[in-house]
């Protein structure tokens, strides 16, 4: 079920009250370097339909969509309609020699 060249994020939450003070693009970039480190090469993570501005930080960082879920009656009760799953496959740390 889970790959160990995989990371998988769920969830990243920042406060109301600490929004917009770049936080989120910080936890993102560390957990890129996190992974980047241990040989990761893709990163998973999920966001709500109620929350785009999490969906377009992720999106600006180069996640893409790789699914939508609609939800049933228990999310529709926690205030959301889908979760949305996000992708990013993270560049080789190692570089490779061309020859020409």
């Amino acid at each position: 079920m889970y790959h160990e060249h995989v990371l998988h994020i769920d969830p990243i939450a920042v406060s109301e009250e600490a929004r917009g003070y770049g936080i989120g693009k910080l936890l993102l970039s560390k957990l890129e370097q996190v992974a980047r480190n241990k040989q990761i090469t893709k990163i998973n993570l999920e966001v709500v339909d109620t929350n785009p501005s999490a969906q377009k930080l992720y999106e600006r960082f180069g996640y893409m969509l790789k699914k939508e879920l609609k939800s049933g009656p228990f999310t529709a009760k926690a205030g959301f309609k889908k979760v949305i799953f996000m992708q990013k496959c993270l560049a080789s740390t190692h570089s490779s020699i061309k020859s020409e």
